[in-house]
């Protein structure tokens, strides 16, 4: 769900999954938005790295990395950008993902 408002500085963007009443109102408007398809998080994640001409980055794990990350749009975009910046593909990214004890922006 994302609830964009208009601010004196401009727009603001807040994502949740939270779907309560009080999210609405006072000026907000909420959007829901559903998480992507199967077909449509491995589509979306070959696009993204396709359009940066860094395929080299699809593996056997974009899949998996989809299914982990929920199908959810947003953490798909985060994932591609970062795979992207750090030329990170989907098998080490999905390691990270899956390692509690380390953060993203730890080197490996």
């Amino acid at each position: 769900m994302a609830a964009p408002s208009l601010t004196d500085n401009g727009w603001v963007l807040a994502t949740t999954r939270l779907r309560e009443a009080r999210l609405s109102g006072a000026g907000r408007v909420v959007i829901p938005v559903d998480t992507y398809t199967e077909e449509e998080a491995a589509a979306y994640l070959r696009d993204c790295l396709t359009s940066a001409e860094t395929t080299h980055l699809i593996d056997d794990h974009a899949a998996e990395l989809a299914a982990a990350l929920g199908h959810l749009p947003l953490a798909l975009y985060h994932a591609a950008a970062y795979m992207i910046n750090e030329d990170v593909n989907c098998s080490q990214y999905l390691q990270l993902f899956n390692d509690s004890t380390a953060r993203l922006d730890d080197p490996e």
